[in-house]
């Protein structure tokens, strides 16, 4: 199955490569800022790793399954989509985690 027409052509893409970059500043403000707001005095991989399945349960899973209800994409395409962007998602919570971990938990 030919995915292309579902996406930009690739000379088209690189004048909407600004929208990516406001995309993930916005994405990692907000993923920041929430992980701060909920953090306790626990350890921090733990809670990390519990706030990128959270996360990666609100966000990255209803996201391909609503694209796979809505696009012609591979089931096989979706799985692998899910599955690795949920890993990445995790492995963000455990860093950001890892980088806040010095600071005092809210009361």
């Amino acid at each position: 199955m030919h995915l292309t027409s579902l996406f930009r052509a690739q000379g088209d893409q690189q004048k909407y490569f600004p929208w990516m970059i406001v995309a993930h500043v916005m994405l990692s403000g907000a993923f920041v800022w929430i992980y701060a707001r909920g953090v306790e005095s626990r350890p921090w991989l733990a809670q990390g790793v519990r706030f990128g399945i959270a996360v990666a349960c609100l966000t990255t899973v209803p996201t391909y399954i609503i694209y796979f209800a809505v696009q012609p994409m591979p089931g096989e395409v979706v799985v692998k989509q899910i599955v690795f962007d949920g890993i990445l998602t995790v492995v963000l919570g455990a860093i950001v985690a890892w980088l806040y971990r010095g600071a005092p938990a809210r009361p």
